[in-house]
């Protein structure tokens, strides 16, 4: 398994492809091999340990229809039959005796459980709570925009401002520094100093329960500001040089770069987009972005104007699900990504947000375009599962959120039955480190939420 730190950061060069497709679940042309220097950053070993060499980032999206155009018309409810055939599978050695379970019928109501007062380490299902969160607060629609903005009091300091987007590009950014340059050559001025401001979040500080060893590799620390994520210490200041880099390739001359606020009422000389928050949210499910995860935690809690800290943002999480009326009894939030070894998820909380994101209006298109929550056997963190029988059955009609640490092995998601109901599920193991037949059970217990095993 290759090391996190590795693993190139190809992300954003994805976001604008992202943006362009919204289907939903099902049948997908197979995809072009992603190599690996295109793999995006794990959770631990989300990515590295599915498969050898490559994965799939997404699907195609000129290919993916409905889930439930694809499936056979129902002929029969098969509530019993799934509920007896996951009651017979609860003792699967593969998972060991430490995990919880839960299933939910299409109006929420329970059919399934096991240990679910026992809440667990969720591992990247949290990045479901933190996508669930941040359509809501943030909205979907709204674009993050760093911008590059000239001193009102001392013209030729100019700032670069970020926004907490965790996609802008290096292409990006150069595209800004020739915007600046353009405009301060209409001035008449060639000499400037660049100043970050990254003050849009706090003074980066590791989330309670992530190791040591996440940061920077599998995590950078938590910067309004960094540019191909480039997970380094300073990322803040990386971009800083980037664009001042930039400037000078474009006939600008920068004598310096450091770190200072934006005064007030400073005029923009250039500005960049993201893409929607949506496709930020969906590249975050598809390939368990840990860094948008974090962004994105922070940026909810600013949009819910509770400001942008590590309490902050656990608070806002638990508001938001709160107010929607998702049940959150033993939850405890300490990060967006799930890295975090003190994140406490019952399953019900993770069926419930599941459901709400399938049900809310405009929400389902979202999370389950083509591009966004993996779909098994077809794409992200799932292209490599569902592919040993007797869980072949359940290609392409089961969209899912994989979970990993070392000793956790997690998947929630939504099940496309074969009566033709959709289905809500969570699992939850803990205490095992054997990852392919742990992976192997889990997929089986998805499988038999679809009927088709």
């Amino acid at each position: 398994m290759p090391a996190p730190g590795q693993i190139l950061r190809a992300v954003p060069a994805l976001v604008a492809a992202l943006a362009l497709g919204v289907g939903t679940l099902a049948p997908a042309a197979a995809s072009p091999a992603v190599g690996a220097a295109d793999r995006p950053t794990p959770v631990e070993d989300d990515l590295a340990s599915d498969g050898a060499g490559t994965m799939r980032a997404v699907p195609a999206p000129e290919a993916v229809v409905d889930a439930q155009q694809s499936t056979a018309p129902a002929t029969r409810d098969l509530t019993w039959t799934i509920t007896k055939r996951l009651g017979e599978r609860d003792g699967d050695w593969r998972l060991g005796s430490s995990w919880s379970g839960w299933v939910a019928n299409t109006d929420g109501t329970r059919m399934w459980s096991k240990a679910s007062t026992t809440t667990r380490l969720p591992a990247s299902n949290e990045k479901v709570l933190t996508a669930y969160t941040a359509l809501r607060e943030i909205g979907g629609w709204r674009r993050l925009t760093t911008r590059a903005k000239q001193s009102s009091v001392e013209p030729s300091r100019i700032h670069l401002v970020g926004a907490g987007d965790p996609s802008l590009s290096s292409s990006r950014l150069r595209a800004l520094a020739a915007q600046t340059a353009q405009a301060l050559k209409a001035q008449r001025r060639s000499r400037v100093t660049v100043r970050v401001d990254d003050s849009l979040f706090p003074t980066p500080t590791n989330a309670t329960g992530w190791k040591s060893s996440y940061v920077p590799d599998s995590v950078a620390p938590v910067r309004a500001l960094v540019v191909d994520q480039r997970n380094v210490w300073d990322t803040s200041m990386d971009a800083g040089a980037t664009f001042a880099s930039s400037l000078r390739a474009n006939g600008i001359t920068v004598v310096g770069v450091s770190r200072m606020r934006n005064p007030r009422y400073s005029p923009t000389l250039a500005s960049t987009d993201s893409a929607p928050v949506a496709a930020l949210v969906r590249v975050m499910l598809n390939v368990s972005q840990n860094d948008y995860a974090e962004a994105l935690h922070r940026l909810a809690a600013r949009y819910a104007g509770r400001g942008t800290t590590w309490t902050a943002a656990s608070r806002t999480v638990r508001a938001r699900l709160v107010a929607d009326g998702i049940p959150v009894t033993g939850l405890t939030v300490a990060d967006g990504s799930g890295l975090s070894r003190a994140n406490r998820m019952p399953v019900r909380t993770m069926t419930a947000t599941l459901r709400s994101m399938d049900t809310r209006p405009g929400m389902r298109e979202q999370v389950f375009a083509a591009d966004g929550m993996p779909i098994s056997g077809t794409s992200g963190t799932l292209y490599h599962r569902f592919r040993a029988w007797p869980s072949t059955c359940a290609i392409r009609i089961v969209a899912a959120k994989t979970g990993t640490l070392s000793d956790t092995y997690t998947l929630g998601g939504v099940a496309y039955s074969v009566d033709g109901r959709r289905r809500y599920f969570s699992f939850l193991v803990n205490h095992r480190t054997a990852a392919t037949s742990t992976r192997a059970g889990l997929d089986y217990l998805a499988t038999t939420v679809t009927g088709c095993a």
